[in-house]
């Protein structure tokens, strides 16, 4: 059975939908989120509604937990801070306690899933170069560990003496006796260079991950982060470019 694997939607309601409905084309129902629902984008409360449909396993990411107050905001950049605050001002009291459940971790069968790092979840450590996997991957009890929170995917092997680390997006097949680990990236947010939407496609019975990346409505995101006068313009500019 396939599960999708997505991360880091931060209030980008168009993207959210743009994945959604390539699931459903791909009759795709089972589902897995790394954290970070809210934070950046102009819908928290629609993305939140939205997923819930869907019933995924969760876990926190940094800015969900920001968003109702149980971390601070001080290793913020100034706009990631205002988003925080502006979302957790949108946020009702049935979303907060949705958030504030959402555990750190997740173990399910061969998958192991956290947001930022299997070594330190809650302190937010970003995964993104080969160094920095090479370590976390050794904190995993799991044959994948999937994250996010860097907002870059990529899948990083290990096995038979050998190391792997591949960005591009399309099928791999996953070695007997290898251990990996996968960043999804980012559904809401890429900062890749590559603006479309990015998600995981795990299929533990073709013993596959396949990385995929889908275009949506980035003008619609752009236009409605621009409205809200909390949310600084740089949130908008950077969804067209990727960064």
């Amino acid at each position: 059975m396939s599960i999708a694997v997505f991360s880091d939607i931060h209030g980008n309601l168009e993207a959210l939908n743009s994945v959604l409905g390539e699931l459903a084309s791909r009759g795709i129902r089972r589902m897995m989120l790394g954290g970070d629902l809210v934070g950046y984008g102009a819908d928290p409360v629609a993305c939140i509604e939205r997923v819930m449909e869907h019933q995924p396993m969760m876990v926190a990411g940094n800015h969900d937990w920001a968003a109702i107050g149980r971390i601070d905001t001080g290793s913020f950049n100034e706009a990631a801070a205002a988003a925080a605050s502006w979302t957790a001002s949108q946020l009702g009291e049935s979303h907060r306690s949705l958030l504030a459940a959402l555990p750190l971790e997740h173990r399910e069968d061969d998958i192991l899933l956290v947001h930022a790092s299997p070594m330190s979840p809650s302190e937010w450590s970003y995964l993104a170069e080969v160094d920095d996997v090479r370590h976390a991957v050794e904190a995993s009890d799991r044959l994948l560990c999937m994250v996010g929170h860097s907002h870059v995917p990529f899948i990083y092997g290990r096995g038979d003496g050998q190391e792997m680390f591949d960005r591009r997006p399309g099928r791999h097949t996953l070695k007997p006796g290898w251990r990996y680990l996968v960043n999804v990236g980012s559904v809401g947010q890429p900062r890749d260079g590559d603006p479309r939407a990015s998600f995981a496609v795990v299929d533990l019975g073709s013993r596959s991950v396949d990385l995929v990346r889908i275009r949506y409505a980035v003008a619609t995101a752009q236009a409605k982060i621009r409205a809200v006068d909390a949310l600084p313009d740089f949130l908008a500019w950077r969804l067209h470019w990727g960064f």
